[in-house]
């Protein structure tokens, strides 16, 4: 009769050893736009990877800019890339938590933020919002 407790307990332990939990601190909408250096809403229409300068991987985005909201994402195009760590080429992959991942036809309101590489990156990781 002892055994099903130690069983229980046992049992408690090795679940919890699997849980994993990652907790984000959301900043509210005033905030994300003061930290971006653009807002716009676009539609998500291709995108590749490629091998960098410095010999990493990214993701570039083409995106069909429909509004801005903040800053200037182009002068005259109509659409825009947005370059993101990560991706698939060849036989080598980069996976980074939190990236995001675009879909091809994704409306999205982006928080953006110039790269030293005179690129456009979304502001916080995880954050961007499909609409």
């Amino acid at each position: 009769m002892r055994i099903r407790p130690l069983v229980f307990a046992l049992a408690v332990v090795l679940a919890s050893q699997s849980l994993v939990a990652a907790t984000f601190v959301v900043p509210n909408d005033r905030e994300m736009v003061r930290r971006a250096d653009a807002v716009a809403v676009a539609t998500v229409l291709s995108q590749y990877t490629r091998v960098t300068d410095d010999d990493s991987i990214e993701t570039v985005t083409t995106m069909s800019l429909e509004e801005t909201i903040k800053g200037l994402v182009t002068a005259s195009a109509t659409t825009f890339e947005v370059h993101e760590p990560g991706g698939v080429v060849g036989d080598r992959t980069l996976i980074i938590p939190g990236v995001p991942r675009f879909t091809p036809g994704q409306r999205l309101i982006l928080f953006l933020t110039k790269t030293p590489q005179d690129t456009w990156a979304v502001t916080d990781l995880v954050l961007d919002q499909v609409v």
